[in-house]
């Protein structure tokens, strides 16, 4: 959270709207940031938000994979990306198949054998074991139950901050990975005026899915965009 404060106060200089976008796990951080500071964000958009993890299948088994013989983690990650999203979801966060040549991985397995070992290699490097066990531990456990008890708070304040009222909460119906429909319902109780909306044939890795999702006209029909607009033109800049 500080690192996140730090970037935002040193990119913006109060000068400028904040709207945090956020995904599955990067959704937690994004509301623990609004929750914890408030006058520091403008606008949430959160999702498929990963704060259902402690109530999802996922939960029971990630904390064991990064103790899978390294061989086995390796070759895991292809297996389960259908799980995630449609095809291709994944072609920006894997190690570029060429960059794993060079290192030696794969490389003689031919045709859509070594593909799959490529793309499972790419993946488990991009997400190495300590990474994965940092991340499970540190930002979907500890930090679900952190933004647990900041929206407890929430809804106890004599005022809420600016940015409940436009937070947009979204969830593809497809999602496989986390319950992310009955999620944004919860939330959205948890969140006075926020909004929500139900993505059809959506799935958890959703940012990627261009063809189904265009943020910019969900957020324009949410009225974000507008809010965001008005509010900028109506006020002297915040410093």
């Amino acid at each position: 959270v500080d690192s996140v404060v730090s970037f935002i106060e040193e990119a913006t200089q109060g000068e400028r709207k904040v709207l945090l976008l956020a995904e599955s796990m990067g959704a937690v951080l994004a509301l623990a940031v609004a929750l914890a500071h408030p006058k520091l964000v403008d606008a949430l958009c959160l999702l498929n938000p990963a704060t259902s993890y402690d109530k999802s299948a996922v939960s029971l088994f990630a904390p064991m994979l990064p103790a899978l013989p390294e061989q086995l983690y390796n070759t895991l990650p292809a297996a389960v990306t259908p799980l995630f999203g449609k095809l291709g979801w994944y072609d920006g966060v894997a190690m570029p198949a060429q960059d794993l040549e060079d290192a030696g991985c794969a490389r003689s397995l031919p045709g859509p054998l070594g593909a799959f070992a490529r793309l499972s290699q790419g993946l488990s490097r991009a997400l190495p074991p300590a990474t994965l066990r940092f991340r499970e531990a540190a930002l979907l456990r500890r930090g679900g139950r952190r933004v647990e008890a900041l929206l407890g708070e929430l809804r106890a304040r004599s005022e809420l901050p600016a940015w409940a009222s436009r937070t947009l909460l979204l969830a593809g119906d497809a999602d496989l990975v986390l319950p992310s429909v009955a999620e944004t319902r919860r939330l959205a109780e948890r969140i006075p005026g926020s909004k929500r909306m139900v993505l059809p044939g959506v799935a958890h890795a959703c940012l990627d899915d261009d063809s189904n999702v265009n943020l910019l006209a969900l957020l324009t029909d949410a009225g974000i965009v507008a809010a965001l607009g008005s509010e900028s033109s109506g006020r002297p800049h915040r410093r």
